[in-house]
């Protein structure tokens, strides 16, 4: 890959406990994992709707104290019917935080009495995140104004098309367009 002296490449691991992200330069020899506020190289893929609105380890902090609005594990259930079993045995257990019902034969999160939310929606927020704090992460380590030319998010390789493309869906709600954007199978 060539890079210009003032460009990255940021690599995005979307996970459903945790989210990684690396930065590649071309002053790097190698990519570099983004650390986020307290040293963590994850960051929690949980997001707090309502106020206050808060992505990582704060959400799962309040998700903990039984707060609500707050959800985890929307990965397990991006791209699926409510119907699934996966989405099925989710709602039974309460896996995801929030409660989930169907809209329009899919699952969403109920935050409050007017707000839905879904597990593409959640999955923007976390991205969004990552990509803010990579901006950060570089501007501290390089003290100079770098810009990001190439995003490349990763998911299982089990995902099926309907998954695959509601997280593709999730990338583009973040605001990342088609150009920028690489989507990555992960190994199995």
């Amino acid at each position: 890959m060539n890079l210009q002296r003032n460009e990255y490449v940021l690599g995005i691991d979307l996970g459903l406990k945790n989210t990684c992200a690396a930065i590649m330069t071309s002053r790097t020899p190698a990519p570099i994992v983004v650390s986020y506020p307290g040293g963590s190289h994850f960051l929690k893929s949980c997001v707090q709707y309502g106020k206050p609105f808060n992505v990582g380890s704060l959400a799962y902090m309040h998700l903990t104290k039984g707060l609500p609005g707050v959800v985890k594990n929307s990965r397990r259930i991006i791209g699926r019917y409510y119907k699934d079993e996966v989405v099925q045995k989710c709602v039974k257990d309460h896996l995801c935080g929030a409660e989930i019902k169907e809209v329009n034969k899919k699952p969403v999160f109920v935050i409050d009495n007017t707000t839905l939310v879904s597990p593409s929606d959640v999955s923007s927020e976390i991205i969004k995140r990552v990509v803010e704090k990579a901006d950060e992460f570089v501007k501290r380590a390089y003290n100079d104004e770098m810009k990001c030319t190439k995003i490349a998010v990763t998911f299982p390789a089990y995902f099926d098309n309907y998954q695959r493309t509601a997280t593709l869906l999730a990338v583009e709600k973040a605001g990342i367009s088609k150009e920028r954007l690489t989507m990555i199978n992960e190994p199995t």
